[in-house]
């Protein structure tokens, strides 16, 4: 009974700390939490970002709501109309209200940097998890094709889809989603190259844990931080390639009220009829702003000093 005692003893510490290893990793995660929303709270400039997007968001969801006219329907007999009470952004060349085509243009551009992000981050950080982690052949070809799409710009890259896909909005998300592929991929293997040399993965590793396990459980949660970063900030990137796209013609197509192709109808009339085309500008650069900052605000707040 005594060495019965003395055994149960002895084993009670190290229980206890297994069975509070998990509540111990759970208040670390909590704390990690609390230190990034502090952050992202003290960065203003970050606050404004996060409330453009928010903006952009809400407008775009109920934009059917809130739209005084119909986005579509030509009106010719209020072409050209300047800002006033019943079309607070003016009419078009046909008689649109441009304020309800910014309203459905967000949610164009919304869902062409989710979607064009989207394919960039699930493609290129399944290429790079795979080409930092199994290394040899797999690293070789993975960075080979990497370096081939590296060698086109991106927007050119992009132009080079859509010629061989044709002239439309899904192609414009497509083309962009891949070429954006190098940096997440490239992003994705740098990260995972640092991680499979941590302690935890050895550990997990030398007690029988196969890829698939390390890979989701180890390695992918700790190197998805930065791949959210370049996401926020891919999305500006994406609306705004696709909005150059539609403003020469390879984007979106009439009547869709996309704001690149506002912008590019516009610029016959910017001598007199000024806002048809000012007002898309402004709503495509108050977008990429707000994106641009949140993701520079998120950088800094999922930074992993002080995270510790």
């Amino acid at each position: 009974m005594n060495a019965h005692s003395v055994k149960r003893s002895t084993s009670d510490p190290t229980d206890a700390r297994v069975a509070a290893s998990p509540l111990a990793q759970a208040r670390a995660a909590r704390t990690q939490r609390q230190i990034v929303f502090q952050r992202l709270r003290a960065n203003r400039l970050a606050l404004v970002g996060a409330g453009i997007v928010l903006s952009l968001v809400v407008m775009a969801v109920v934009a059917p709501v809130i739209s005084p006219h119909d986005p579509v329907e030509m009106v010719l007999a209020d072409q050209f109309l300047p800002p006033s009470r019943s079309h607070p952004f003016g009419t078009d060349e046909f008689g649109r209200d441009i304020l309800t085509r910014i309203f459905y243009g967000a949610r164009i551009s919304l869902r062409v940097g989710v979607v064009a992000v989207g394919i960039a981050g699930v493609v290129g950080s399944l290429v790079g998890l795979c080409a930092g982690y199994f290394g040899k052949w797999v690293d070789l070809i993975s960075q080979q094709i990497i370096d081939v799409m590296l060698a086109f710009p991106g927007l050119l890259l992009a132009l080079a889809i859509i010629a061989v896909l044709g002239s439309s909005l899904t192609n414009v998300m497509i083309a962009v989603g891949i070429g954006s592929v190098p940096s997440y991929a490239r992003l994705m293997r740098g990260q995972v190259l640092s991680l499979k040399q941590k302690e935890y993965v050895e550990a997990a590793r030398a007690m029988g844990a196969g890829h698939w396990r390390i890979l989701s459980r180890h390695i992918l949660p700790n190197a998805v931080s930065p791949i959210i970063v370049l996401a926020s900030l891919g999305i500006a990137s994406s609306i705004l390639s696709a909005a150059a796209l539609s403003f020469i013609g390879l984007g979106a197509q009439p009547p869709t009220p996309e704001w690149g192709a506002m912008l590019a109808a516009g610029r016959d009339y910017l001598r007199d009829e000024w806002w048809i085309a000012t007002f898309p500008g402004i709503a495509i650069a108050l977008t990429v702003f707000g994106f641009n900052v949140l993701g520079d605000g998120l950088r800094d707040a999922l930074d992993p000093k002080g995270l510790e």
